[in-house]
């Protein structure tokens, strides 16, 4: 039936899967002289208790010394150091290099 309901389209009908047997049954009373427990089944077992095993501990750090400032990163030199030695006047002399550009501008 299955084959022919997926040859027509239709979706196949779902099975029903048993009721799980791990679910508590709340509903049925234990019997006399006995009473329901829960049991561990896991491959490890572990220490079930109402309460968490506490512990206090305490623990102090070294007291932190001042570290001396860090000097200041010169980077090494690398080639030969030049100089060229420059007197006042030998490059340019503002008063003189700028008077023609002033005189254009405030002329316009």
């Amino acid at each position: 039936e299955m084959q022919a309901r997926m040859a027509l389209g239709k979706p196949a009908k779902k099975l029903k899967q048993p009721a799980m047997r791990d679910a508590p049954r709340d509903d049925v009373p234990p019997v006399d002289n006995r009473k329901h427990m829960d049991v561990q089944t896991e491959a490890y077992l572990e220490e079930l208790t109402d309460r968490v095993v506490e512990a206090d501990m305490d623990t102090q750090t070294d007291a932190f010394l001042d570290r001396p400032a860090a000097p200041m990163f010169v980077p090494m030199k690398t080639g030969l150091d030049a100089e060229t030695q420059i007197y006042e006047g030998d490059l340019f002399d503002f008063d003189v290099e700028v008077d023609p550009i002033l005189e254009v501008l405030v002329g316009k």
